[in-house]
């Protein structure tokens, strides 16, 4: 029936007003398999890349963090921060990389680094590539560490004093945003995801 309606609902001139189109209002996706809970757009990718790799903690992790963003900032922050952490261990472990139980996200994301595939073979211009990309890591672990620092200042995980006034949606909705793109990005990048 689901299958049904999804080819209904793709069909030129299809009802809008079908089960598929009332799912996506509620919160809920139809992967052609199952029915799960929608994460909208802010970290559609990573939760695409968890779904495939059946990679179930860090599934629920992200869809924590995306559910909190409008009601509860400082604890949407917190959980993106969770996640990346969760990510690059994940990454490492896959590896047998060891991580120091005290590093930082900018230490986790620099001991993965060499393991993660991020120049596909057979690329022109390999060389090329590699540079950009190696300056794209290095980015992506100034964000991290930034994201961090949101954190520490501004997410859950450090009491704050009584009165204390803590940043907006639009803050968590960018900080999620950023975390679900380097969490995709890394998790795509390890050769090892797949087994």
């Amino acid at each position: 029936m689901m299958t049904t309606l999804s080819q209904q609902f793709r069909a030129p001139g299809a009802d809008p007003l079908t089960l598929i189109v009332n799912l996506r209002r509620d919160g809920f996706e139809w992967d052609g398999i199952r029915i799960t809970e929608s994460t909208g757009v802010l970290i559609s990718g990573a939760v695409a890349v968890t779904r495939q790799l059946d990679l179930r903690g860090l599934h629920e992790r992200i869809h924590a963090a995306e559910r909190k963003v409008e009601s509860d900032p400082a604890g949407a922050i917190g959980d993106a921060k969770e996640l990346l952490e969760a990510v690059f261990r994940t990454v490492a472990e896959n590896h047998r990389t060891a991580i120091d139980a005290a590093a930082d996200v900018t230490e986790m994301l620099k001991a993965i680094r060499d393991v993660l595939l991020v120049v596909p073979p057979g690329i022109t211009d390999a060389a090329k590539a590699e540079a950009i990309l190696k300056r794209l890591l290095g980015n992506l672990s100034g964000l991290s560490g930034t994201i961090a620092e949101l954190r520490n200042a501004y997410g859950s995980g450090h009491g704050k004093a009584d009165g204390f006034v803590g940043l907006d949606r639009k803050h968590a909705r960018l900080a999620v945003t950023i975390v679900g793109a380097i969490a995709a990005f890394v998790l795509e990048c390890d050769p090892k995801a797949d087994s």
